[in-house]
């Protein structure tokens, strides 16, 4: 417990560049740059394909780090100045989609999605290893106000599907502090028609990803716009309660 709560005074978010030859790379979390400098003893950890789970991850090196990944750090922070002295780095390449379900195949664990943004068809993997909740609609309704814009433009167009980015900034949160206590579901409890927010691998074939993390129930959120997804989505780091997202060995 005591790790997990060091892993959750850390650093999460995405990285914006890397410099190698200087042991340093820079990670974006919301607004903010921050400057990760490694040391001999820094541990590098890279999340397996179909896990965002520390303790599935495996040995890897800063040379394998590429901005756009998602990563976690945990070290000496020093929230002033935005530097941090790295122990220990997960770090992993996953995609984010937000789509609504056009086909359910419960016995493959197939999911075909139409994408909010592109409208393009994406395939789903769903293994057992996915982590599926439903976010309840009383909760689903208060991000959508909290979100929704309030007498501006609703903001530029989406970045699209993948949304490595940090969202359109006007209020990101981080869904990983919350899945872990949404009511778990299972395949079957998904139908044709629902809406849902995920994070997985992306395939050789880009249209096809292999699930993490799927979050049902946003249907309040599709309707305050694409905008306000666009923004949930852009705050999601990899994690959250239990062991995921390098909250620590188990």
């Amino acid at each position: 417990r005591r790790e997990q709560e060091e892993w959750r005074k850390g650093l999460a978010g995405i990285v914006a560049s890397v410099t190698p030859e200087q042991r340093a790379f820079v990670v974006t979390v919301g607004d903010k740059k921050y400057n990760v400098t490694a040391t001999d003893k820094t541990e590098y950890r890279r999340y397996a394909a179909d896990s965002g789970n520390y303790s599935d991850s495996h040995p890897s090196t800063l040379a394998d780090m590429k901005p756009g990944d998602q990563i976690r750090v945990l070290g000496a922070k020093d929230d002033i100045g935005l530097a941090v002295t790295a122990d220990r780095v997960v770090f992993g390449t996953f995609t984010r989609v937000a789509g609504v379900i056009s086909s359910v195949n419960a016995e493959t664990g197939e999911l075909k999605l139409t994408d909010l943004f592109s409208k393009k068809p994406v395939f789903i993997q769903v293994t057992p290893k996915s982590n599926t909740r439903r976010l309840p609609e009383a909760m689903a309704n208060q991000i959508a106000q909290r979100f929704k814009p309030r007498g501006d433009s609703a903001g530029a167009a989406p970045a699209g599907r993948g949304g490595n980015g940090a969202g359109s900034g006007r209020q990101n949160t981080d869904l990983s502090q919350i899945v872990d206590r949404l009511p778990a579901i299972t395949l079957t409890d998904l139908k044709t028609g629902n809406a849902l927010v995920l994070t997985g691998t992306p395939q050789a074939d880009a249209s096809h990803v292999t699930a993490i993390t799927i979050v049902a129930g946003i249907e309040p959120i599709v309707t305050a716009g694409a905008p306000v997804v666009q923004d949930l989505i852009g705050g999601w780091n990899l994690g959250g309660g239990g062991e995921g997202g390098g909250e620590g060995a188990q």
